[in-house]
């Protein structure tokens, strides 16, 4: 299951606005994208 979220959370950050959103402001915010790529797939995982 985790292995299938964190797949796909490149593709939602790409196509989901709310992601999308979630997302952006943290790599810009200097956080590391693979730290934030982890807290986006939380996010996905918590509207599953």
């Amino acid at each position: 299951m985790r292995s299938a979220v964190c797949q796909s959370t490149p593709a939602a950050i790409r196509s989901n606005p709310v992601i999308s959103e979630f997302y952006h402001p943290k790599v810009d915010g200097e956080k590391p994208k693979k730290k934030a790529l982890v807290t986006a797939s939380r996010k996905q995982c918590n509207i599953i």
